[in-house]
């Protein structure tokens, strides 16, 4: 960590020249990472005295402990320089892509004789062909399952595809051309993709009416069964545009942005128009990024196109960005043809941007709407607990073992009242034995701390599951830290009293109060305090059940002459888990590398009960 002075001196280095900044916390590690035309001033301003109202600025302000910088030839550079290193350190305070609806994408994959297509929700950088993303995840599936009547391709695994013998279900009912049993030659089906492909990217109309005249040659030459299949495949394509929207008089391909604020709330809407029709429409929001609007919007154009999705002819924009010109450069490179950036005024495209404006200022009432009912309901637990602030920050912790084997503790982090699953974590409990419960809410609550201090990122309110002998251990451990300012309860279940027959909602424990906190049945406030800790109870429960299932996994395997690690690795990656194993035959354990005839065997008996090991 940098003194004072020191940072003083090395902002009196920094060149009047563009580049790309990493601002650093007090660990080493970079918590935003920026790009500027002029690295001095832009660096400047993050230590002037003047006065930021702004709560994330302010926070970021306070944790900078150090700063380094990159000076780059142009902006451009600075453009791509910029994009990789959030991609490398996922800064905190940098924006992250994350639709409103849960985007899904489709991806065809490009490293097999035979590609296969599936819905996908993070797509992967391996060269594959990503289209999207979508804004409805059920949609996307039904469309696809359209899209197979006439494009038949594969949808299961390379593993899958390797061991079968004869055709699956999705061949009977015409949803996959059966390649992995030599039903369709290389070449038909290349052909498939290819059409598959340019049905994704928009030409509908035009492989349509291709289509159409391929139907009519056959018929002509009176191969009808084969007409009548190209017939289906043209209804099957018509059934999945016929809902779609035309928005554009011109066939062009274009994705247009809008942005939309008010204080730290911003939303974004994306809406990809492909050969005139308006084929899906994005949302996003963000809670806390540092700048304006137009600089968050060149940020969610770098992040669109790094997710895979299909550079367009066009980028219609409802506001100029600082770098447009760089930006048409990169993603003319990535595309390798040039594209164009407008921020029309007027016209059909100025039509489409308010098109955009509609959806993103819809995404932006709803969000302000449930933060100003989030404040609501945080300020009651500040009242209710006697906090000294509002917990904008809560966890919760929760340990998950049986008979104290396979112990593990989880923690779950919600801001603002909504879930932070970026700052879920998991842990192994180490050093303690037997069934222990305050001993290892002593070692999971006392890992999270030393992480909190060292990143400086501890929440406001920290849920404990149970009661006061489970708080007096939390409390332990924050008074041997040192900790101030992070508040914690002991979450307690209700208790149903046999002679008056009634239920006890569930209730709290604090360290400055004698008696336990109940809040009114029914409450925002207890709804969503019960809702974190459950969420810890699911996500501790998910975590111990893995663990378990994989020393009984590994045990049956042990088992069993003749599997050493080696094979035992081989077995689970081809057929996923023990029970996927036992539903093989002989033959499909044997085709696994390494098997022979007789430890195939032995592998099918043991695991069926005729053979006694």
């Amino acid at each position: 960590m940098q003194n004072p002075a020191d940072l003083i001196q090395k902002l009196n280095f920094a060149p009047d020249k563009p580049g790309v900044y990493l601002l650093k916390n007090s660990s080493g590690r970079a918590i935003y990472v920026g790009k500027a035309k002029r690295l001095n001033n832009r660096l400047r301003s993050y230590f002037s005295k003047e006065s930021d109202t702004r709560y994330q600025m302010g926070v970021l302000k306070q944790a900078i402990a150090d700063f380094d910088y990159i000076i780059t030839g142009n902006e451009k550079e600075s453009l791509i320089l910029e994009n990789e290193l959030i991609k490398k350190y996922k800064p905190k305070f940098n924006i992250k892509l994350k639709d409103d609806k849960s985007f899904v994408t489709i991806r065809i994959t490009t490293n097999h004789p035979f590609p296969m297509i599936h819905v996908l929700r993070k797509p992967v950088q391996d060269g594959s062909l990503i289209f999207g993303p979508y804004s409805s995840a059920r949609d996307t599936r039904k469309t696809l399952k359209l899209l197979l009547k006439a494009f038949p391709m594969r949808s299961c695994t390379d593993d899958e595809f390797k061991r079968r013998t004869r055709p699956c279900i999705l061949y009977e009912i015409k949803q996959c051309s059966a390649p992995c049993v030599g039903s369709i030659s290389a070449h038909e089906y290349s052909v498939l993709v290819k059409e598959m492909v340019q049905f994704l990217r928009g030409k509908k109309r035009e492989l349509i009416d291709s289509l159409r005249g391929k139907m009519l040659d056959l018929s002509i030459r009176e191969r009808f069964e084969e007409a009548a299949q190209m017939r289906d495949r043209v209804l099957a394509l018509e059934k999945t545009i016929e809902s779609q929207r035309i928005v554009s008089s011109e066939p062009a391909d274009r994705d247009v942005f809008w942005v939309a604020n008010q204080s730290e709330i911003f939303s974004a809407a994306v809406l990809n128009v492909r050969q005139g029709i308006l084929q899906n429409v994005s949302t996003f929001y963000f809670s806390n990024f540092l700048f304006g609007p137009e600089e968050l919007l060149s940020s969610l154009i770098s992040q669109y196109y790094d997710h895979g999705n299909f550079i367009p002819d066009e980028l219609i924009l409802g506001m100029d960005i600082p770098d447009k010109r760089s930006m048409e450069e990169r993603l003319g490179e990535l595309r390798g043809r040039s594209i164009r950036i407008f921020v029309p005024v007027r016209g059909e495209r100025r039509a489409l941007v308010e098109l955009a404006r509609m959806n993103a200022d819809s995404v932006l009432e709803q969000k302000i709407d449930s933060a100003e009912r989030a404040s609501e309901i945080l300020n009651e637990i500040k009242a209710k607990f006697g906090m000294e602030k509002i917990p904008k920050t809560i966890e919760a912790i929760d340990i998950s073992n049986i008979s104290g084997r396979h112990a593990v503790g989880a923690k779950v982090a919600f801001v603002n009242g909504c879930q932070a699953k970026s700052l879920y974590r998991l842990y192994r409990v180490k050093s303690v034995q037997g069934s222990d419960d305050y001993g290892m809410i002593r070692e999971v609550l006392s890992r999270r701390i030393r992480q909190g201090i060292e990143e400086n990122n501890l929440p406001d309110l920290m849920l404990i599951d149970g009661g006061r002998g489970h708080l007096s251990a939390a409390v332990d451990v924050l008074n041997m830290g040192g900790v101030e300012g992070m508040f914690v309860a002991g979450i307690a279940k209700g208790e149903r009293s046999s002679s008056l027959k009634q239920y006890t909602e569930d209730h709290f424990y604090l360290s400055v109060k004698a008696n336990p906190v109940f809040f009114r049945n029914n409450s925002s406030a207890l709804l969503l305090l019960k809702r974190i800790r459950d969420e810890a109870h699911r996500f501790a429960v998910k975590y111990h059940r893995k663990l378990r299932n994989k020393k009984l996994t590994e045990s049956v395997l042990k088992e069993i002459p003749g599997i050493g690690p080696k094979r035992q690795k081989l077995l689970l990656t081809a057929f996923g888990s023990v029970e996927m194993l036992k539903g093989a035959t002989i033959e499909e354990i044997k085709m696994v590398n390494g098997m022979t005839k007789e430890t195939a065997t032995m592998v099918y008996k043991v695991l069926h009960g005729e053979a006694n090991v």
